[in-house]
């Protein structure tokens, strides 16, 4: 793991727009756009990533689960360093790129998921939680 995010810390820039989907357990929609505030400050450790949103989209299990879980998709601005192991990946598909570092959340909406709700006259209510970040500080280890 250390020699990854050493890599991580070491590589060019990406010029392209990477995703990340997970599903936050335990969070209501409202608790986790509270946790993701324009200004808020957030750490990812040694992740993977996609140039792909509908990847993404599909690890956040695309909707409101029942027991209070959240679908959210961190949208990384161009420019953050990573690699991009997609010729080496088991995970051809994927389109994967592995990120780690400081991010500051510059913008966040609701989009309509794959399970949404609906509200009473039957219209989907949005239930993805979509964080568009920007790094501001990569981890680099300190020579000794």
């Amino acid at each position: 793991g250390a020699k990854i995010a050493e890599a991580v810390s070491v590589s060019p820039p990406l010029n392209v727009r990477t995703h990340r989907g997970f599903m936050f357990n335990g969070k209501n929609i409202d608790e986790v756009e509270e946790i993701y505030k324009v200004g808020a400050k957030t750490d990812v450790q040694v992740s993977s990533f996609s140039i792909d949103t509908e990847i993404a989209e599909r690890f956040s299990g695309r909707g409101i689960s029942p027991g209070q879980s959240t679908s959210v998709v961190l949208n990384v601005e161009p420019g953050a360093k990573g690699l991009n192991i997609s010729p080496i990946s088991s995970y051809l598909g994927e389109k994967e790129r592995i990120l780690h570092g400081r991010f500051e959340v510059i913008r966040v909406y609701r989009a309509i998921g794959g399970y949404s709700p609906k509200d009473m006259l039957g219209k989907p209510v949005p239930s993805v939680l979509h964080v568009d970040i920007r790094q501001i500080h990569n981890f680099v280890r300190e020579a000794r």
